[in-house]
């Protein structure tokens, strides 16, 4: 699965040509990408845990209260899967809580992520 984001601004004076490539485990058809806009998109830091089954992905993100933290995870076997190497990006915004944490389940049961 090949992903692109744009927005960003190329600095036609200093031309440099790149690919930034993130390796992950799949398990029951999930992929966690984590924090796409970062470099270190898993950190140990932020996700505390994850909860991994063939109806959802769960994780426990940890941060500072109010801070909002994009999440992104790719479904292999949603529904509309007709080839298994073709995923569903599911990237969800959510703002972490007083706790300093915030539960998110990405679900095939239901459209996009619930928070909790």
């Amino acid at each position: 699965m090949h992903l692109q984001k744009g927005g960003g601004k190329v600095d036609k004076g200093f031309p440099i040509s790149h690919e930034y490539w993130v390796v992950t485990e799949v398990r029951y058809n999930w992929a966690l990408l984590g924090e796409t806009e970062k470099f270190v998109v898993g950190c140990g830091k932020r996700v505390r845990e994850i909860d991994v089954s063939t109806t959802h992905l769960s994780l426990r993100i940890a941060g500072v209260q109010g801070e909002q933290v994009e999440i992104c995870a790719v479904d292999f076997a949603h529904e509309n899967a007709g080839d298994p190497n073709e995923g569903e990006l599911r990237c969800e915004r959510v703002i972490v809580g007083a706790s300093g944490s915030t539960l998110v389940r990405f679900s095939r049961d239901q459209e996009g992520a619930i928070f909790v």
